[in-house]
């Protein structure tokens, strides 16, 4: 019989807020534009995690062993296929491939002090609040970097992924669920992010017409008529919200999408090309001899860094990932939330990865993957914690 997590004291508190402001990082630097709130953050839960390790309340699933053993091995294939590290990089590039690991092990061992429910509240909430500062003009993005509409875009469409869970799962239907979604669902799509904003229709028809017709087929015609009633309301007050919504930048994009001519195609295509060549990989960072900036695809910059082997073990992760949560579904029908919840903003943080993002960024990817198929597992393990 599995025990479930977590222990409920300080430690799983601080441990849990620490986890969410990791995935709050990039939507914080709107506020205090620093890589010190990154190693604040490390530091907090690592610190966390020798403190609960101190007191003896540390208890630690056998499937996050496994997990942790996976991450080591595909880690020593990075850093040993990518060792010849190209000058250009810099050190904080650098120094952002070696955090990766230690930030992933340090949460993995602490999973049974993470609350996931209450994380899970916190990615909503954090989302609600950077949307309303979005619409009340505190938070103004730019066009590219760190403060730009796609980190913006990438942060609203986490806690639309995680309410949108929530609300297919639940049996009775909330008034303010219903209002927040698509509160969150304008905002996205008031930001020219062609990516976080097809996804999150995506994810939609997906749950609708999946998860919620197999398994709630009642509140199946409760969300098709709400869905009615808000897009009905939303062509009603068209010329009102116009100026706000599916502005003329991001038709465009679409429009470039569509035909073809986005870059992102001749950096896909020469990357492959590279990555033929050099079926080893080039060494951390040496695809910048090549391109400006990373190939905007997180395999692709694994085999450029390290090779086709260490790309091919993530792959291999993302399959046992993918097949773990869909015998959960739809072999074991399970209706648990939070399993659903951290299956669909693995799977929308992995797709955006796909088409923006680099590798050194990742962590949140590779924390909220694994932390899927650990929670999931030890649902159905015998032994549960040692």
């Amino acid at each position: 019989m599995t025990i479930e997590q977590p222990i409920n004291n300080i430690s799983t508190n601080m441990m849990t807020l620490f986890c969410g402001l990791m995935f709050s990082l990039p939507g914080l630097k709107f506020f205090y534009f620093s890589g010190i709130l990154n190693i604040l953050v490390s530091v907090s839960i690592v610190l966390t995690l020798l403190l609960s390790c101190a007191i003896g309340r540390m208890k630690f699933p056998p499937i996050a062993y496994y997990v942790v053993v996976f991450w080591f091995f595909f880690f020593f294939s990075f850093f040993i296929f990518g060792f010849e590290v190209y000058e250009e990089i810099g050190l904080m590039e650098f120094s952002r491939y070696v955090s990766l690991p230690f930030l992933l092990f340090s949460l993995l061992f602490g999973y049974n002090l993470i609350n996931i429910d209450f994380l899970l509240s916190y990615i909503i909430c954090w989302s609600l609040l950077l949307a309303a500062l979005y619409w009340l003009g505190f938070i103004v993005p730019t066009g590219a970097g760190s403060l730009s509409y796609l980190i913006l875009s990438m942060q609203i469409g986490m806690g639309y992924t995680v309410l949108l869970s929530r609300i297919a799962c639940s049996r009775k239907d909330s008034a303010f669920g219903w209002f927040f979604l698509f509160f969150l669902f304008f905002s996205i799509l008031s930001l020219p992010g062609r990516a976080s904003l097809f996804l999150c229709i995506f994810i939609t028809l997906f749950l609708i017409s999946i998860y919620v017709v197999t398994f709630y087929k009642k509140k199946f015609i409760r969300i098709v008529v709400c869905t009615l009633m808000f897009s009905f309301a939303g062509v009603y007050f068209y010329e009102a919200l116009k100026p706000y919504i599916f502005n003329e930048f991001l038709y465009a994009k679409i429009v470039a999408l569509i035909g073809g001519d986005d870059p992102r195609f001749n950096i896909y295509i020469e990357a492959f090309h590279l990555i033929m060549d050099s079926p080893f990989g080039l060494g951390l960072g040496g695809y910048l001899r090549y391109f400006e900036a990373y190939p905007h695809n997180i395999f692709l910059e694994i085999a450029l860094n390290s090779g086709v082997f260490t790309a091919g073990l993530f792959l291999v992760f993302c399959m046992l990932w993918f097949f773990v949560n869909l015998y959960d579904l739809f072999v074991k029908r399970s209706r648990d939330v939070k399993s659903l919840s951290l299956f669909i903003l693995s799977f929308y943080l992995l797709s955006l990865w796909n088409f923006s993002n680099d590798f050194g960024s990742s962590y949140s990817l590779l924390f909220v993957m694994s932390l899927s198929i650990v929670y999931t597992l030890n649902k159905y393990s015998r032994k549960g914690f040692e």
